[in-house]
């Protein structure tokens, strides 16, 4: 069961500490008009962009920016867990996001990540004017197979919110 969790990546140790992510291209690195492991859906409204400058400067992240009208998401390919095992999962954020600014981590019972079981979200609504770590822990349903992450919006309000250094990392 070990050697099906090989596929863990290893992220900026000097930009954000040493962390070991389940989540395909994590820190978004592989990719030119979009990352590698990672499909745009919602209205479209979603980016890759770089930091501009700063101590962050030529980090990659995903930029969601819709008005009041518009929905949009980023999701990760599926990766595999291990059923009933404690995880950590989020993101590193900055910008504003409305109520409905969400990072879902959904659990699918096939290998396929078609079979839903259930989610869990960190809500991500306020104003961040730096990068900042939101995260929580959550368990794997007893029939989990694999997972996959969400970065979104759905609201009323306007968002211009980044997210990068995805990861769910076993406790």
């Amino acid at each position: 069961m070990f050697e099906e969790l090989s596929e863990l990546d290893v992220m900026d140790a000097a930009r954000w500490g040493c962390r070991l992510s389940h989540v395909k291209n994590a820190d978004l690195r592989l990719g030119s008009t979009a990352p590698t492991n990672w499909t745009k859906g919602g209205d479209d409204q979603g980016a890759l962009s770089c930091e501009d400058g700063g101590p962050y400067a030529g980090v990659r992240h995903l930029r969601i920016d819709t008005t009041a009208e518009q929905k949009a998401e980023w999701q990760s390919d599926e990766f595999k867990v291990m059923p009933d095992q404690a995880y950590r999962y989020g993101l590193m954020i900055k910008g504003v996001s409305g109520d409905q600014g969400f990072v879902t981590l959904r659990w699918f019972s096939d290998d396929s990540g078609e079979t839903w079981i259930s989610e869990v979200n960190i809500a991500l609504s306020g104003t961040y004017s730096d990068w900042t770590l939101k995260e929580s822990e959550a368990r794997a349903p007893a029939t989990a197979k694999t997972a996959d992450l969400i970065f979104k919006v759905a609201s009323d309000q306007e968002n211009d919110i980044r997210g990068t250094m995805f990861f769910l990392e076993r406790l």
